[in-house]
């Protein structure tokens, strides 16, 4: 594209909640942590992988019905991109975390980094709800893709 002569439409919106296609024959429940990866972009539940992006949570859930006529990106699934979320960890939590990046671990879990594989980075704690359950803001890991 070359530079603006004339007025143009952005289409803008608020990047809250985005629509994303799901890679075919991935269930995403509403709830889920989601990724996509570097090799084609679609939508995944969350894993401890190489290779990915933490693209945020869902707000619904897709489940693939007929796995014999799903298709990449024959369906989507809206995900937040921004918010503070309860979220559950897969290894005793504490107040000490708060202030602290988390990483995905599955699709309902995040820990601290050196216990995941990968370290994909979900958000930082800002809150401690209890032994297995914080709170994650995930505002920049979602928008930034980082």
């Amino acid at each position: 594209m070359t530079a603006l002569s004339a007025d143009f439409e952005a289409k803008r919106q608020d990047g809250i909640l985005i629509d994303f296609p799901i890679k075919e024959d991935e269930n995403i429940y509403k709830g889920a942590l989601t990724m996509t990866t570097d090799a084609n972009g679609y939508l995944y539940a969350g894993v401890d992988s190489a290779s990915v992006t933490f693209a945020g949570i869902a707000a619904e859930k897709s489940l693939a019905t007929d796995v014999t006529t799903d298709s990449d990106g024959l369906r989507s699934v809206r995900v937040f991109r921004t918010g503070v979320f309860e979220l559950a960890t897969g290894q005793t939590s504490s107040q000490a975390w708060v202030g602290f990046k988390v990483y995905i671990t599955d699709s309902g879990a995040v820990d601290l980094a050196g216990t995941t594989s990968n370290d994909c980075l979900v958000g930082v704690c800002v809150g401690y709800v209890s032994a297995n359950l914080i709170k994650v803001d995930i505002t920049g890991a979602a928008s930034d893709g980082a």
